[in-house]
């Protein structure tokens, strides 16, 4: 449900404690921007906000923007590195269009369970309103191709970034997938092999899924999505499931899970 503000916060937020956000666009005074961009791009405003911050919000536009905009670029390669802050959190939101076709309230796709979620599906629910086409271009995208007002800061960002773009572009393409891998299992074909193969290059760390009452949901799916998540790297996996019995073997690689939730 929805948390009113002004009262207390919400038990499962931060201990208890409000959350705060650092606007880049209202932070940064737009009227001396030079003084923002120094040249070490490690003490920009973005990259000492993110230091100090818990994870990163992307607010994507109808055109997804973000992900062809340089300094996003930059900011998500700070979000999914996780050298710095291996619990660092990368969330994104869109506004959330109702039927009457006026736009109202958002719809956000969350690393991991939010405070209101209690398991994979009720995750499921609160993110299946987030429109396809837009985690399909959260999938695609490029980081080298990103763009920006000023070529110099362009030439920066891409020379920091250097040898790890592919690595980066995987990283977030996995990310983005796992939010609608279960709306991608269920339509098959193209978009099946297209998301399962972000998954699998984005070595994810954390995966819920909830399949139950699917028509995705056979011994034969669970067997491709346990497959295509990286042996070392994925820690934290929460599966809804309505079969009696899963192919329990599939999960014998997975080495380098923490925690597992199957409901």
């Amino acid at each position: 449900g929805r948390h009113d503000v002004n009262k207390e916060p919400h038990p499962g937020y931060l201990g208890g404690r409000p959350p705060h956000y650092w606007v880049c666009a209202y932070a940064n005074n737009q009227w001396t921007l030079a003084s923002e961009l120094v040249e070490d791009l490690a003490e920009t405003s973005f990259a000492r906000a993110m230091r100090i911050s818990m994870g990163t919000v992307s607010v994507v536009d109808s055109s997804a923007g973000c992900f062809g905009r340089i300094w996003c670029v930059y900011e998500l390669s700070y979000s999914v590195s996780r050298e710095y802050k291996k619990e660092f959190m990368y969330d994104f939101v869109t506004a959330k269009e109702w039927e009457d076709g006026i736009t109202h309230g958002a719809v956000a796709i969350t690393d991991g369970l939010s405070a209101q979620q209690e398991d994979a599906a009720d995750k499921l629910k609160h993110e299946e309103a987030f429109p396809l086409e837009l985690i399909e271009k959260g999938i695609s995208f490029k980081c080298r191709e990103g763009q920006a007002s000023v070529d110099k800061d362009r030439e920066r960002i891409v020379s920091a970034i250097g040898d790890e773009s592919a690595t980066l572009d995987a990283t977030v393409h996995g990310v983005v997938a796992c939010a609608a891998l279960r709306r991608a299992l269920e339509e098959g074909g193209t978009r099946r092999e297209t998301f399962l193969e972000a998954v699998r290059n984005g070595k994810v760390r954390k995966l819920q899924l909830s399949l139950g009452g699917s028509a995705a949901d056979t011994a034969e799916t669970w067997r491709e999505v346990v497959g295509a998540l990286d042996a070392t790297a994925t820690e934290e996996l929460s599966i809804g499931t309505k079969l009696e019995e899963l192919p329990v073997s599939s999960f014998g690689r997975l080495t380098g899970l923490a925690s597992i939730d199957m409901s």
